[in-house]
């Protein structure tokens, strides 16, 4: 009997002994998941943005623009809290009263890099007879500041307000095209407009994500992103008020923005523009998210020239 209660209680340390070091070990990978999400909650800005630095920006200093657009310029845009932002204007010739009007890109681009980075996309807008207005949102390329959600929605506004007041152009024949978190840059632009009663001509989406929640709770998934971001980008919640034609293109290949995001976003637009054009949608089989202009080239030479025509943007005399 007495060896039985001995082997007992050995079992009951040893019991104990396991509880205590799996208690030990819970409270270690507590810790060090709660330091992490310390880490990358206040790194978070680091990781969502990812801009290039550089003074050597100039249109003057880039041979292949300027073949692109010679009459290009650079353009400098304040922001409406006193950021510097810089950007081009990009055309193939100065607007004469004898040479019909183009209508102008307004392109947003996506989260790392900066606007020279962007040179496929440029070759596309060349072809498709636009001008265009590129920016460096604040903390990339040679602008001003650090990137944030609210600051790169000031810039867009910004870069509106200089392409309508500035520049001289009437907003129906502004498309607004946003590449991957640019997307949500437009996105939000063209919502303010449409609600302000002064819609846009249109709106490109490529690549974008229905909100950096969604995009964050895919790349993270064992993360609380949910309670953690500080720049949300709701684009889902905001696009059900444009008003005027939607255009999305999204690859089946995308790892970073998966297309059901993509997919997601689009569904939450409304089915039709004020017009009465209704939006589209495009998968673009084998493009994933990398060289998103080069891999997808074919796509947009096949849709986005047809949408610009249905949605009136399109190069008028100056009778018209």
């Amino acid at each position: 009997m007495s060896m039985l209660t001995t082997e007992n209680e050995s079992v009951k340390v040893r019991i104990k002994s396991v509880r205590r070091l799996l208690v030990r070990s819970l409270r270690v990978v507590l810790l060090v998941y709660l330091v992490v999400l310390i880490m990358l909650a206040s790194l978070q800005r680091k990781l969502m943005y990812a801009p290039l630095v550089s003074d050597q920006l100039a249109v003057g200093q880039h041979a292949e623009l300027l073949g692109l657009f010679p009459a290009a310029k650079d353009v400098q845009i304040t922001a409406a809290d006193g950021v510097q932002i810089q950007g081009w204007h990009l055309r193939q010739s100065d607007a004469t009263s004898a040479e019909p009007q183009r209508p102008l890109m307004l392109f947003f681009h996506g989260n790392a890099g900066n606007r020279l980075g962007r040179m496929g996309w440029y070759r596309l807008f060349r072809d498709f007879e636009v001008d265009v207005l590129a920016i460096d949102y604040r903390g990339y390329g040679d602008s001003e500041g650090s990137p944030s959600e609210v600051g790169l929605h000031a810039d867009a506004a910004a870069t509106w307000n200089y392409a309508v007041n500035t520049l001289g152009y009437a907003p129906e024949q502004i498309c607004v095209m946003g590449v991957s978190l640019g997307g949500a840059v437009a996105v939000n632009l063209v919502a303010a407009k449409s609600q302000q009663g002064t819609p846009v001509g249109g709106l490109i989406v490529v690549a974008t994500f229905s909100s950096m929640h969604d995009t964050a709770a895919f790349l993270y998934p064992w993360l609380p992103v949910r309670w953690l971001l500080i720049d949300k980008y709701a684009s889902d919640e905001l696009i059900s008020s444009v008003t005027c034609p939607v255009l999305g293109l999204h690859g089946d290949q995308d790892q970073l923005v998966p297309l059901q995001l993509g997919q997601r976003l689009f569904e939450a637009a409304p089915a039709a523009s004020a017009t009465g054009l209704p939006k589209k949608f495009v998968v673009m089989p084998g493009v994933g998210h990398r060289s998103l202009a080069d891999a997808g080239e074919r796509f947009y030479k096949d849709n986005i020239p047809q949408f610009l025509d249905a949605a009136g943007i399109t190069i008028r005399s100056v009778s018209e």
